[in-house]
């Protein structure tokens, strides 16, 4: 299967919500999957098609998924957020 980002306005996110709160603490999100799994979480703003991301939560290789993402879609990747400590780009 392949890795995909759930976007919190696709008509399957309200599924998933559960996982979302439980695993990754939020109501309304970004859901990635590597996979069948759900390894991260994040919020973002996706004004002006730039993606920039304000909250992320779950394992430091879902961080490329959503670079995969963001380039998919054609959109620049901005981030202030640090997994241990440092600043993911």
């Amino acid at each position: 299967m392949r890795d995909f980002v759930l976007p919190p306005s696709d008509p399957l996110a309200p599924y998933f919500a559960d996982v979302l709160k439980q695993k990754f603490g939020f109501g309304s999100a970004y859901l990635v999957f590597k996979g069948a799994e759900p390894v991260a979480a994040f919020k973002a703003n996706t004004r002006d098609k730039v993606i920039d991301v304000t909250d992320f939560v779950g394992e430091e290789s879902g961080w490329r998924i959503v670079k995969e993402f963001a380039w998919e879609h054609q959109y620049p990747l901005k981030s202030q957020v640090r997994i241990a400590g440092k600043r993911i780009r």
